[in-house]
C-alpha cells in the first residue's frame, strides 16, 4: 500500500513536472512572439484555415487550384525569404541581368515546391542557378504544393506562352499521392481519373471554395499560441489546416502512380510535337525516400526523355561528404542544396547538346 508520503512525493514531483513544461511553453510563445513582433490575442488558426491566407503568396486559378500570385514581393510569406512573382505566375530569378542571347526558346522548370524553391530567395533556386550557369534563360513554373497531375497542366499551359527548347519536369515522392486528391490543404484541384486506360480531368472549373473540415477544440484552443500554429505551419500544415481526417475526406481514388504514368506519356508525346527536349528530374529530402517515386524511376524506358534520379548522386555525396550533404538541406533543399541541383543539370545539358 502506498503511503501518504509517498503520493505527496508523487503529487509534488509531478506538479514540478507540469509546472516546467508550462514554463517552457509560456517562454517559447514568448521568445516566439517577440522574435516576430507579434502581440495581437486572436486564433492564428482560424485566420489562416487555407492556403490562400496562411502567408504562400496565392491566388485561385480555375484550372490549376491555384498559382504564384502574380505582383506579390518581399518577405511577408510562410518562409521570410525575398519571393517575387512575375507575370503568368512565373517566380523572379533574382535582380541581375542577362547576357544578351539570340535565343527565343527558353528552358523551362515546372515541378511543385522544390522547383518553385521553398525557403530560399528568388536568386537561389535550382532554375535561378542553371539560367546563370548556363547563360539561358530558364523560366520557373514550379508552385508549392503541387501534384504530379497540376505540374503536368501548368506545363501545357506554358508551352503555349513561351514555347521553350527545353523543359524541366521536376517530381517529388509526394507529387504522386496528391494525384489522388480533389482539394490540398483546403484549397481546391483539378485531378484525372482513369476512365478506359484514359486520363480524364475533373474537378474543372476548380471550385473557389471546399467544405469547411471542422477545427475540434484541441487545435481550436491551441490556435491562440503563436508559437504552437508557426511550429504547426513549418512542420505539419496539412494537419494543423484540416485535422486528422483531411486526407479520407479528399482522396478521390487511388490511382496516383498510373495517373502519373499516363501524364508522362502524354507529356513525351506533346514534346514531341513541338520539338522540345525533356528532363524528368526525380528530387529528394534529406532522408532520401523515394516511396512511390521507385517505380517511376524503374519503369522509365523512354528514348527520348532523359530521366535524372538524384538519389545515386545524393547518396554518393553523404557518403563521400557527409558534411556537405548535411548543408544540402532544411526541410527543402538549402542555397547550397539548390546549387548542387543546378550544377547537375548544367553537366547533363551541356553534355546533351
Amino acid at each position: 500500500m502506498i503511503s501518504l508520503r509517498t503520493l505527496k512525493e508523487i503529487f509534488i514531483n509531478a506538479s514540478i513536472v507540469i509546472l516546467s513544461l508550462l514554463l517552457t511553453f509560456l517562454l517559447l510563445e514568448l521568445l516566439t512572439r517577440v522574435y516576430k513582433s507579434e502581440y495581437s490575442f486572436k486564433n492564428f488558426l482560424l485566420e489562416e484555415k487555407t492556403l490562400f491566407t496562411a502567408g504562400y503568396p496565392a491566388q485561385y486559378d480555375p484550372v490549376l487550384g491555384w498559382v504564384p500570385k502574380e505582383g506579390a514581393s518581399g518577405r511577408k510569406n510562410v518562409w521570410n525569404t525575398e519571393v517575387s512573382i512575375e507575370k503568368f505566375g512565373i517566380r523572379s530569378n533574382g535582380k541581375k541581368e542577362m547576357p544578351a542571347s539570340s535565343d527565343m526558346h527558353p528552358i523551362l522548370a515546372v515541378g511543385d515546391s522544390f522547383a518553385f524553391g521553398d525557403q530560399v530567395s528568388d536568386g537561389h533556386t535550382w532554375p535561378a542557378i542553371l539560367e546563370m550557369l548556363l547563360k539561358k534563360k530558364v523560366i520557373n513554373g514550379g508552385v508549392f504544393g503541387y501534384g504530379v497531375d497540376q505540374t503536368y497542366l501548368r506545363a501545357e499551359q506554358l508551352i503555349k506562352i513561351f514555347h521553350p527548347s527545353i523543359i524541366i519536369f521536376s517530381i517529388f515522392k509526394d507529387d504522386i499521392d496528391r494525384c489522388e486528391l480533389s482539394q490540398r490543404t483546403a484549397a481546391g484541384k483539378p485531378y484525372f481519373a482513369v476512365i478506359d486506360s484514359k486520363l480524364v480531368l475533373k474537378n474543372v472549373p476548380v471550385p473557389k471554395s471546399v467544405s469547411n473540415h471542422a477545427v475540434g477544440k484541441l487545435r481550436q484552443i491551441l490556435g491562440y499560441s503563436y508559437f504552437v500554429h508557426k511550429f504547426m505551419m513549418a512542420f505539419y500544415p496539412e494537419f494543423w489546416l484540416q485535422g486528422e481526417d483531411w486526407l479520407r475526406r479528399t482522396r478521390v481514388h487511388r490511382d496516383g502512380l498510373k495517373v502519373t504514368y499516363l501524364l508522362i506519356r502524354n507529356l513525351e508525346e506533346l514534346c514531341r510535337v513541338d520539338h522540345i527536349k525533356l528532363y524528368v528530374m526525380a528530387q529528394y529530402t534529406k532522408d532520401l525516400n523515394s516511396g512511390n517515386m521507385n517505380n517511376i524511376v524503374d519503369s522509365f524506358s523512354s528514348s527520348t526523355t532523359v530521366l535524372i534520379d538524384l538519389k545515386p548522386i545524393l547518396s554518393k555525396i553523404k557518403q563521400d561528404h557527409a558534411d556537405v550533404f548535411e548543408r544540402l538541406f532544411d526541410e527543402h533543399m538549402t542555397v547550397e542544396g539548390n546549387y548542387c541541383v543546378a550544377l547537375i543539370l548544367q553537366k547533363i545539358i551541356t553534355k546533351d547538346k
